[in-house]
């Protein structure tokens, strides 16, 4: 059954997939914090995990995130920008730095007109820091993939991958 998440013109929406299967083979240093490297409640669709921490990570660690996501705009000429939201590490949240995002501008363009569906296939690629780093999922930083369209319509999330190379 496909899931889909209404999505409006202009607004920042955190995706919230509906997981099929989940494939974990996590790095050692993160296995051993946790079993499962997603936090947070803030979803009401799909699984409720919609951030995925960086517990047991230190500086220099890598990270790629892949989204394949399709969205089906109500207007023609559209544009879905998609980024990484993250939430620092509770140490550089003392400093007053909370949350900073890694953004693709226009990373789907939609010109064929509306109500079809447009896929797109995006990578972030970045390196954890001493913003990010942390030993436990309450003291790590975290991220989390938000959708900005320029029209309203219909966002189905087909896959989210996180590759670590700690």
């Amino acid at each position: 059954m496909l899931h889909t998440q209404a999505i409006g013109a202009g607004v920042t929406t955190m995706i919230q997939p509906k997981v099929a299967t989940v494939y974990q083979h996590m790095p050692t240093v993160m296995s051993s914090v946790s079993t499962n490297p997603y936090v947070g409640t803030g979803a009401t669709i799909g699984t409720g995990q919609t951030q995925f921490s960086l517990a047991g990570l230190s500086s220099g660690a890598s990270c790629i995130v892949r989204t394949a996501l399709a969205f089906n705009p109500d207007d023609d000429n559209s544009n879905l920008d998609v980024q990484l939201k993250f939430t620092t590490n509770t140490a550089t949240q003392g400093t007053g730095l909370t949350n900073f995002t890694i953004k693709k501008e226009q990373a789907l363009i939609m010109n064929e007109g509306a109500d079809q569906q447009y896929i797109s296939e995006n990578l972030f690629n970045f390196f954890v820091g001493t913003t990010l780093e942390g030993s436990t999922q309450s003291n790590a930083g975290s991220f989390s993939v938000e959708v900005v369209p320029s029209s309203d319509g219909e966002l189905e999330v087909l896959a989210v991958t996180v590759n670590i190379v700690a």
